[in-house]
């Protein structure tokens, strides 16, 4: 019963703002998928916000451009900006906000990061 608990309980949150008719924001949603894909959907919830459908989400999170990924692992945030197509930076940047570190010792985390 504990071990099925701990397959429902998520790292945290992923959220990937868009505009669909962007050709970034397709290739972001397509390289979200192959990110989940390499087992990131057993530690993330996920998302995809169309801002064009829903400003609202956007002006909460602070989106200012797209494709955004919005990252939130409890109270530690981040934002990755473009097409996600750097896999490995990605990865990285998703460890490092996962790991057990207190968030002053974390490099950047808060800043916005561009990884197209």
């Amino acid at each position: 019963m504990a071990r099925s608990k701990q397959r429902i309980r998520k790292a945290g949150s992923l959220t990937l703002y868009v505009t669909t008719d962007s050709l970034a924001s397709l290739q972001a949603i397509a390289n979200l998928k192959k990110l989940l894909a390499r087992g990131l959907e057993a530690d993330y919830s996920f998302k995809i916000v169309d801002v064009s459908k829903d400003t609202e989400a956007a002006d909460k999170a602070k989106i200012i451009a797209t494709p955004t990924l919005f990252v939130q692992q409890g109270s530690r945030r981040s934002w990755i900006l473009g097409d996600l197509s750097k896999t490995e930076e990605v990865l990285s940047r998703l460890q490092v906000l996962a790991s057990d570190q207190p968030q002053s010792d974390l490099p950047n985390l808060n800043n916005v990061g561009k990884l197209a």
